[in-house]
């Protein structure tokens, strides 16, 4: 009898155990993964954190920032990229838009844009922008030496 018992414990210690490593294992993973089906611009952000997708945008903004333009003052020219002129991301909420899709709302809901994402997926369209007055000083700063 006492064996029985004794491997009786010892069953229910190791399910405890088990279950509050379970426990600790799914309080870890805390980053939301972004749903498959999901682009930011030209960049695919299916099954990232929120941290991935943003550092993906980043670069992809980084590049579109080092595009260079030419500015023609009188008859020089002028090489400058967008980001010297002042060009920035406008929309950086659209990863916490991205992070969120699919998981708000009654079951139904996510469940439809389970489906919605799986047949047509979803694409986020990045915004670059600029004010008009941090664009008119950076301009005159480039041209003071042609005037």
């Amino acid at each position: 009898m006492k064996g029985i018992r004794k491997a009786g414990v010892f069953i229910i210690c190791m399910i405890l155990c088990l279950g509050i490593t379970q426990i600790f294992a799914a309080s870890q993973e805390t980053e939301e993964k972004i749903k498959e089906g999901i682009s930011i611009d030209s960049v695919n952000v299916s099954d990232m954190s929120y941290n991935e997708a943003k550092e993906a945008v980043e670069e992809l903004v980084e590049e579109k920032m080092d595009e260079k333009i030419t500015l023609t003052i009188n008859k020089d020219q002028v090489a400058v990229t967008l980001k010297k002129l002042g060009y920035q991301w406008s929309n950086e909420s659209v990863i916490d838009e991205a992070v969120g899709i699919g998981k708000s709302g009654n079951i139904i809901k996510r469940y439809k844009d389970d489906l919605d994402l799986k047949n047509q997926g979803k694409k986020f369209k990045l915004e670059i922008g600029i004010e008009k007055e941090t664009l008119k000083e950076n301009l005159q700063t480039i041209c003071e030496p042609y005037n």
